[in-house]
């Protein structure tokens, strides 16, 4: 399985305000405090929208907004190796209005309001022989002291993966919160109280390394879907709830991924 998050930067010459408006493409990600940006372990190679703090220090989760954040967006490529270049980016869009979070042209970021659930922001940037959109989602999660807490890891093994997004639904199975790895593939994510159950984003999981399916005590799980998440248990308000097992990842080097045996 695998979940490779994205990050998303911008780079023009005349900067105008726009509302958060939709976008697609591939996606990298980071965890709640845990895994915001570059720094420690490198994420699996490709690119990622990396969010560097202008009103705060150091890089932000995307998923970890604050209202009256102020941030720089930029697009990442990290090669094999590791090495990370930052690569030119516009066409900013975003699916949150402007009087929630607003985006210049250049990729300077303004949280104004909390949205509910996750929201969409996407650049375009030009590769040789190809122009390629790149996507990250946006959280600006309730400040409560409740959070869910674990790992994302290769199967049968210790190796976490970075850059995967983690996601949580609520009993309705909206998609409520949400929070990228970050080193060692740990996350730890601030959660409405009512979360039921986790799964994760399938275009941030690494292909062809791994397939977009979940291992979990022993039962496999899809991703992308609330109907066939792993389920929480009771999640207690105002501490932190930690997983008691990682979410693996299963390589494909290791055959075809047995079907889903965790939704029945």
């Amino acid at each position: 399985m695998k979940k490779v998050l994205l990050f998303l930067a911008a780079a023009t010459t005349v900067a105008w305000i726009i509302g958060c408006g939709g976008g697609s493409g591939s996606a990298g990600g980071s965890g709640g405090g845990t895994g915001g940006g570059p720094g420690g372990q490198a994420p699996p190679p490709g690119l990622y929208v990396e969010l560097r703090g202008v009103s705060r220090s150091g890089f932000v989760d995307p998923l970890s907004l604050q209202v009256g954040d102020i941030l720089q967006a930029v697009v990442a490529n990290y090669n094999p190796a590791g090495v990370r270049t930052e690569i030119a980016a516009g066409a900013w869009s975003c699916s949150a209005p402007p009087s929630f979070i607003s985006v210049t042209s250049s990729g300077r970021i303004q949280v104004l309001n909390r949205t509910a659930g996750l929201t969409s922001l996407s650049t375009r940037v030009t590769l040789p022989g190809q122009s390629r959109t790149v996507q990250t989602d946006l959280a600006v999660p309730v400040q409560n002291g409740t959070t869910v807490s674990g790992f994302v890891r290769e199967e049968a093994s210790t190796t976490g993966v970075k850059y995967v997004q983690v996601e949580f639904y609520s009993p309705g199975g909206e998609r409520v919160a949400g929070v990228r790895t970050g080193d060692n593939g740990r996350f730890q994510a601030q959660v409405p109280n009512n979360v039921v159950s986790v799964s994760l984003k399938g275009a941030t999981i690494p292909v062809p390394r791994f397939f977009r399916t979940i291992l979990y005590n022993l039962d496999t799980y899809p991703v992308d879907t609330a109907t066939c998440a792993v389920r929480l248990a009771t999640v207690r308000p105002g501490q932190d709830n930690a997983l008691p097992r990682p979410l693996f990842l299963l390589r494909q080097s290791g055959g075809p991924p047995p079907p889903p045996t965790g939704c029945f």
